[in-house]
């Protein structure tokens, strides 16, 4: 997304925009971005809030499904802290289950990557990138739902 490779003729669509490419590249700069604490590290008590990025390749699955991290996030949940996610980081979100069970997202409203726009995406770059865009064969916001709804997942 931040360099176009891979996306073939809709990379012009696709790509981030100037805006989005230069605060890349400024983060890229940053010491924390450079040297990032172990996910073993994270104490909530240290921070005022936590935001879940995403992500949508494969590569990506060690993260949205780590225990630890949920974990993490279940210990941020129950200090009341803030909590965001972008595009598939609501699903991590939606994994983090209390100790009865329930996803810490039960019972709330949040917003989640739409069916529509995850599948989208996959139709129109399928042809080059393969199942880049289908890091399982649930949608993000259908996951999100049974999250929602559901108070035992598994």
């Amino acid at each position: 997304m931040v360099t176009g490779k891979g996306l073939g003729i809709l990379a012009p669509f696709l790509i981030a925009d100037s805006n989005g490419r230069n605060a890349y590249h400024e983060l890229e700069k940053s010491k924390e971005f450079q040297n990032p604490i172990r996910y073993s590290d994270i104490d909530p008590a240290n921070f005022q809030a936590l935001l879940l990025p995403g992500g949508h390749a494969p590569g990506m699955k060690a993260y949205l499904g780590s225990a630890l991290i949920q974990a993490k996030i279940v210990a941020f949940f129950q200090q009341e802290k803030p909590i965001g996610a972008i595009c598939h980081g609501v699903l991590v979100a939606a994994r983090s289950c209390t100790d009865q069970g329930k996803s810490i997202l039960f019972g709330k409203k949040t917003t989640a990557l739409t069916k529509m726009m995850e599948l989208g995406a996959w139709s129109l770059t399928r042809a080059w990138l393969g199942g880049y865009y289908r890091t399982y064969k649930q949608t993000v916001q259908d996951e999100v739902r049974a999250a929602l709804a559901n108070p035992m997942i598994s």
